[in-house]
């Protein structure tokens, strides 16, 4: 697709709305296409280049002008091959829709205005592809890229039921949106959320035990068009355990898993006043 630079665009009347729209070909993924809408309500851009299972996300990343109403009161649609609405955002900037192409065909961008309003809106289409790849609970830290809007990324690791894990992350740095804004979280063998923090270094979802045997998955999910890059870290979490005698040798505890706690049991009498030395 590179090098295609084809803008067909043309005027039609809709039946029965008493407007017109424009529409047009855009063979440009990844490439800002600014729309001027003039005296019309919406704007259709047919995207032909749609393949079955991939995603396409259009994101507004420098406002709109429209007049005489925010951006908050217009409509950005993704429209599937049939017309019916895959996604639906507003205009304004950090907006975005993502969505997953569920048949090959000709797919469109609906740039719908509020009643009378006019002005400009620029888009980009993008073609997102998913992050993902093994971790290893224990193991090496995983290094992420996350470059495109609306891209994730989604690491698997085989889980053993009652095994204990967490997930630290560090060193993310995104944009527009601070390490607060996002989501890492880890995902049971059916997809639901078995726990979760954000990207700041020193947040940490978990510790968490798998329920059931099977395939988890570290999800990172960065806050609508935010990118960057960033690492995380699956850990193997052992608590420490033994045994602590009342009045007894002082015990020492060394904690070097994230997540890990120390559990230290004794015997006790009842009424009898327990303390630790």
């Amino acid at each position: 697709m590179p090098g295609l630079s084809t803008n067909i665009f043309r005027v039609k009347e809709h039946v029965g709305r008493n407007k017109r729209s424009i529409s047009g070909v855009s063979n440009l993924p990844e490439t800002a296409r600014t729309v001027t809408t003039c005296a019309v309500d919406d704007v259709g851009i047919p995207s032909p280049f749609g393949l079955h299972g991939k995603k396409k996300v259009p994101s507004l990343p420098t406002g709109s002008t429209m007049t005489p109403n925010g951006c908050s009161y217009h409509t950005l649609k993704i429209l599937s091959t049939d017309g019916t609405a895959l996604s639906s955002t507003d205009f304004c900037t950090g907006s975005i829709g993502v969505v997953t192409l569920p048949v090959t065909g000709t797919y469109t961008v609906l740039v719908d205005p509020y009643t009378t309003n006019t002005g400009n809106v620029t888009l980009t289409l993008y073609d997102v592809v998913d992050v993902t790849g093994p971790i290893t609970p224990g193991g090496a830290a995983v290094a992420l890229s996350l470059p495109t809007p609306g891209q994730v990324a989604r690491l698997t690791f085989s889980g053993t039921a009652n095994q204990k894990v967490s997930v630290v992350p560090s060193g993310f740095s995104m944009t527009p949106n601070g390490c607060s804004y996002h989501t890492l979280a880890i995902l049971k063998p059916d997809g639901t959320t078995l726990s979760s923090s954000d990207f700041c270094t020193g947040s940490i979802a978990g510790p968490a035990v798998l329920p059931v045997t099977g395939t988890y998955t570290v999800l990172v999910n960065p806050y609508y068009t935010s990118t960057g890059t960033g690492t995380v870290r699956l850990y193997d979490v052992v608590d420490v355990t033994g045994s602590i005698t009342p009045n007894g040798v002082a015990q020492a505890v060394n904690l070097t898993t994230p997540g890990q706690q120390a559990a230290w049991t004794f015997t006790g009498t009842a009424l009898a006043r327990q303390g630790r030395k």
